[in-house]
């Protein structure tokens, strides 16, 4: 998706997309998306930046931290992004190092006269994404010994096994 200036200096460029499942490489093998991805947006120029207002929609696949079994995510997410020419950014003494300073922290840059959007797509569904998600609130997760999922059957195992580290910690406590 790409938005580009010439249009911005004429009017605000309204953005209305609905991508298939799988339209946005997340680069990742933990993640993969499976619904489709709506955006509904508004970009618009403020003085020499590019602000991109909007919401996005999109159901992620991704293991249960627990089981591991494949899980759907839902992701919806509003956005208030601000983006910059790179050829704002001041060159280091170095020459080919760039240091940003605080204000330039909270926004993007873009190189030429477009902005590829689905950068942005991608990184925003990203950050959503929980670092350890569960299947369900009551996941029992995977047997310590056999690996069986404990949502789906019981195991055989003893339950008794423990690490064998801790067994003079447990002698001592007797």
């Amino acid at each position: 998706m790409l938005i580009a200036l010439k249009d911005l200096a004429v009017q605000p460029v309204v953005i209305s997309e609905v991508l298939r499942a799988g339209a946005i490489d997340l680069r990742s093998p933990d993640f993969r998306q499976v619904g489709v991805l709506i955006v509904e947006a508004v970009a618009s120029l403020v003085s020499d930046e590019i602000r991109v207002q909007g919401e996005l929609q999109v159901r992620i696949e991704m293991e249960c931290s627990r089981c591991l079994e494949r899980m759907e995510v839902p992701v919806q997410k509003t956005f208030d992004l601000f983006y910059r020419p790179s050829r704002t950014l001041q060159p280091t003494s170095r020459g080919e190092e760039i240091e940003l300073r605080r204000p330039e922290l909270d926004v993007g840059f873009f190189v030429g006269d477009k902005l590829e959007f689905n950068d942005a797509l991608r990184e925003l569904i990203l950050i959503e994404m929980p670092m350890k998600a569960m299947c369900r609130p009551d996941c029992l997760g995977l047997c310590l010994q056999c690996g069986t999922n404990l949502n789906t059957g019981t195991c055989a195992c003893s339950g008794g096994a423990t690490d064998p580290r801790w067994a003079q910690l447990k002698a001592s406590s007797k």
